[in-house]
């Protein structure tokens, strides 16, 4: 039994990879908004070349809409410290849940639980806004509401200690 690990090591080790882990999904969303630059530029392009010929208003709203979301995923990090000013006021130095009277298993435990939901408001603001790139082409129903739960949860589940700190003011939870 000596080889096998508790499930607070694994949960240790699994809280060591995370900054990797953030860093790889920040590299993406780089990546992901100049492929959506190119494509909006590209779209642009053949917009510009069917005018010519054709007599029919064309839409721009799709090119345009990736355009904004491409510059926005390039320049996420400011996006979101927008977004958290927004919510939170404050841009950085969330305020922090400290328990007190808990053991020291329990701190790192909820601390690894705090990582995680990070990393899993990140995806998600993200995934909003990719949601909100899309209803350009697409035009599908519901996709508005859909994206801005995707980036206001995002920035909620990124600061998880503040927001379980204002749910238990605001219902008087203890």
């Amino acid at each position: 039994m000596n080889g096998v690990p508790s499930a607070l090591q694994m949960l240790q080790t699994l809280d060591a990879s995370i900054p990797a882990m953030q860093d790889l999904i920040m590299s993406a969303a780089y990546l992901l908004g100049i492929i959506f630059i190119a494509n909006a530029l590209y779209k642009f392009r053949l917009i510009g070349d069917y005018r010519h010929m054709m007599s029919q208003p064309t839409d721009l709203k799709g090119p345009l809409g990736s355009l904004i979301v491409g510059a926005m995923l390039i320049y996420l990090p400011g996006i979101f410290s927008a977004a958290t000013y927004t919510l939170w006021n404050q841009a950085t130095g969330m305020m922090a849940y400290n328990p007190s009277g808990n053991s020291s298993e329990f701190q790192e435990i909820y601390n690894v639980s705090v990582d995680i939901m990070q990393l899993v408001g990140i995806i998600a603001f993200i995934r909003g806004w990719i949601i909100l790139a899309k209803l350009g082409d697409h035009g599908q129903q519901g996709g508005i509401p859909k994206a801005l739960a995707h980036i206001i949860g995002g920035v909620l589940a990124y600061h998880i200690s503040a927001t379980i700190y204002v749910f238990q003011a605001t219902f008087g939870f203890t």
